[in-house]
């Protein structure tokens, strides 16, 4: 039953993405807090976003610069770990 929940958001989730281009974690992380920790749903989020943020990058390999996002990304992982760590 948890699996289909999750499921279910995450499909809505996934059409609020496919129109607007974003709003993925906005959408989740509106919903799952209802069900689960906010620890769970940031865990849950992060997990279920990484196919997505995966393809995308996958798609613009070639015109990716690193060095312009290097300092962000390093940033953006640091303070997703921080925050599946804090808020267990």
């Amino acid at each position: 039953m948890t699996a289909l929940l999750v499921f279910i958001i995450s499909l809505i989730s996934g059409f609020v993405i496919t129109t607007t281009g974003f709003g993925y974690a906005i959408v989740m992380m509106a919903i799952l807090p209802m069900f689960f920790t906010v620890g769970t749903s940031n865990a849950l989020t992060i997990v279920g976003a990484m196919p997505a943020l995966m393809l995308s990058l996958y798609k613009c390999r070639k015109n990716i610069r690193i060095k312009k996002i290097f300092f962000p990304m390093i940033f953006s992982c640091t303070a997703a770990v921080f925050g599946l760590v804090f808020f267990q």
